[in-house]
């Protein structure tokens, strides 16, 4: 499982902004869903994919959407 938080906790998306982190995740992983919660406390969630499948240029990619890094949770 791929389980990420904005290491800003006080950070929330819109709905646009969650929108793109899906398109990535869902094109580019691949996987059939994730979850991603607006926040506070932005959670991203990939159940079926192991956490070595993020590769660096999809998490960057997140990063600049969310506007902060991301932690493995």
């Amino acid at each position: 499982m791929i389980r990420l938080v904005a290491a800003n906790p006080d950070t929330v998306l819109d709905e646009l902004q969650a929108t793109r982190i899906k398109f990535w995740l869902l094109e580019f992983l691949p996987t059939p869903k994730c979850q991603v919660n607006r926040g506070p406390n932005i959670e991203i969630v990939v159940d079926d994919r192991d956490p070595d499948d993020l590769v660096p240029v999809i998490r960057h990619k997140l990063e600049d959407i969310i506007g902060c890094s991301l932690a493995n949770a």
